[in-house]
């Protein structure tokens, strides 16, 4: 959460996911929520 600017495709990206929607399930499925879930909860 260093930058929550961060774009989820460029996250993605970083970790080595080649589509932002594959990334993002298994994000979902590892944790629980969506990353903009993550990124929501994490404002407050």
């Amino acid at each position: 959460m260093e930058n929550p600017d961060i774009m989820i495709k460029e996250i993605a990206d970083m970790t080595g996911f080649k589509e932002a929607y594959y990334f993002s399930k298994t994000f979902k499925r590892e944790t629980g929520m969506w990353p903009t879930e993550f990124v929501k909860k994490d404002e407050n």
